[in-house]
């Protein structure tokens, strides 16, 4: 964004100021052009690049709190219906945030329309070369790209891009076609998908994905009254639990409750795919990390300084028929090779 903003930054080491542009900052993956003990004061951004028509957008899975697959920023200055201002950049599409030096070429002092727009948004592949990872493939990235400069001109133009198909495929490349209506795009994405083997089908949060507008639940203001749960786990293997001391969880402020099993009505196992797996330990443990209790309380440190509080008596004891009878007892002590 700060690219596109056509920033400097105002760098120091010591007593000594040096200022560089934002665009010469960045040199390599995890590099930049810091010197030793260099550090950023300040952002500088000129007033004169703050227009009317500045816009940017992240795409990623989560709308908050997620690495953008494509984050696109764009301000151009358009006089008399050409465009004599153009700075276009990305991050995600490369090891570097970076400025599309030849796709602003492209629109410089062209007409500001649709075709000039899918015109330079092909020149994206000459600026770019990005990668596949877990978060989407090197093409995807590129459409993306491709896209979010078309959503750009939608948007200055006034038009509704909330529901637009801007995959180049689905959109005319006829300056003068009319945009697919909302309404259009909805009859079109409600349409019964083909089900069995070798067709595509449709998630039912892809769009939601894709769009960024996924919402997932620590995206979500905390309500009022909200209690926050810790569990306790157990720190043994296999052990019988005597007693379970809770009530010096409830000396702590903000604690208001702590579950054990006798908490739970009915049946406490709640194993998928087979029994056996307890929501709550009852008279034993059969695994390290098994939940014994859960505190709630009315914030997260309470409620983690609460479980630390209970005591828990336990009683250790071997299955010495699966053993065969044999049981070392020992000191053993690791010692790291030479």
């Amino acid at each position: 964004m700060l690219l596109a903003l056509d920033a400097e930054l105002l760098l120091q080491r010591g007593t000594d100021l040096r200022t560089i542009p934002l665009r010469e900052f960045f040199l390599a993956y995890r590099k930049t052009a810091l010197a030793p003990s260099e550090f950023i004061r300040e952002i500088l951004i000129p007033r004169e690049a703050l227009p009317d028509n500045f816009r940017a957008w992240k795409v990623s899975k989560r709308a908050d709190d997620d690495i953008s697959i494509v984050f696109g920023a764009f301000s151009l200055h358009i006089e008399q219906g050409s465009i004599v201002q153009a700075r276009v950049a990305f991050g995600g599409m490369d090891a570097i945030p970076r400025r599309a030096e030849r796709c602003e070429r492209a629109l410089l002092h062209q007409p500001w329309n649709r075709e000039t727009v899918m015109a330079a948004s092909q020149v994206l592949v000459q600026d770019f070369t990005p990668l596949s990872d877990a978060r989407a493939s090197a093409d995807y990235r590129m459409q993306l790209a491709r896209n979010l400069l078309l959503r750009y001109f939608f948007c200055i133009q006034g038009e509704d891009v909330a529901m637009h198909t801007m995959s180049h495929d689905n959109v005319s490349h006829n300056p003068s076609s009319p945009a697919p209506t909302q309404t259009a795009l909805q009859a079109q994405f409600s349409q019964p998908l083909p089900g069995g083997v070798w067709h595509s089908h449709i998630h039912e949060s892809a769009t939601l994905h894709v769009s960024g507008e996924a919402r997932y639940i620590d995206d979500r203001p905390e309500p009022e009254g909200l209690l926050h749960l810790c569990p306790r786990l157990s720190d043994h293997a296999h052990a019988r639990i005597l007693k379970i001391d809770v009530e010096p969880c409830y000396r702590i402020p903000g604690v208001v409750a702590v579950l054990t099993r006798q908490h739970i009505p009915g049946n406490p196992d709640i194993g998928v795919l087979a029994p056996g797996d307890l929501l709550l330990a009852d008279s034993e443990v059969n695994y390290a990390g098994q939940m014994v209790l859960v505190v709630a309380a009315e914030s997260r440190e309470a409620a983690r300084v609460g479980v630390d509080a209970d005591q828990i008596r336990y009683l250790f004891h071997f299955d010495l028929s699966q053993s065969g009878g044999c049981l070392a007892v020992g000191v053993y002590r690791w010692q790291r090779a030479a």
